[in-house]
């Protein structure tokens, strides 16, 4: 089940020298059933196994957008992301990679 918020921000006016928005997103999902590569029972092997247990990932990400004089325009985002699992009532936090670099347009 996936469900979220988003929250955006906009200031300044079209035509003016200096506009943009700030954006803030809220999402979460929850597993039902999800399939787990298990490397600590054989080092040497990916076990693929299905997981029925609790399963979350949580994500807040932050945005905002500068304009200046409809030339230079800049944005910058930050994405945090919480993913774990509960097993045997002990949080096991997952791997999760996302870089988000500023760009420049």
């Amino acid at each position: 089940m996936n469900y979220g918020l988003n929250i955006t921000r906009k200031f300044g006016v079209n035509n003016a020298f200096f506009s943009g928005h700030f954006t803030v997103d809220f999402y979460r999902t929850e597993f039902q059933n999800q399939i787990f590569p298990d490397y600590d029972t054989e080092p040497t092997k990916a076990i693929i196994k299905n997981f029925t247990g609790t399963s979350i990932s949580n994500g807040i990400q932050a945005e905002i957008l500068l304009k200046l004089n409809k030339i230079f325009e800049c944005k910058a985002g930050y994405n945090y992301l919480d993913v774990y699992r509960i097993l045997n009532d002990t949080k096991i936090v997952l791997p999760s990679c996302l870089v988000r670099l500023p760009s420049f347009l």
